[in-house]
């Protein structure tokens, strides 16, 4: 796999998004989900991308929908 690093990146207003924490691996990426919010909604909400280093753009990897009962995200494989 390439190297790079993961972020989870949230909407910060009705017309913007920014990356809110950045990890080293997917499974701290994951954990970290359930802190994230975007602006609108509760925790385990956002995206987690991949940077390869020396790329351009980032790779959608993982969208939290929130977090269930037991405080587990709800995770969806597309952006929307």
């Amino acid at each position: 796999m390439a190297k790079g690093f993961y972020f989870i990146k949230n909407a910060i207003d009705e017309y913007n998004s920014a990356p809110s924490a950045f990890f080293e691996t997917l499974p701290e990426a994951r954990e970290g989900m359930k802190e994230a919010a975007d602006w609108f909604c509760s925790k385990g909400t956002g995206c987690i991308y991949f940077q390869p280093f020396g790329k351009r753009n980032p790779q959608f990897i993982l969208r939290g929908c929130g977090l269930d009962d037991n405080g587990k995200v709800i995770w969806k494989n597309r952006p929307w």
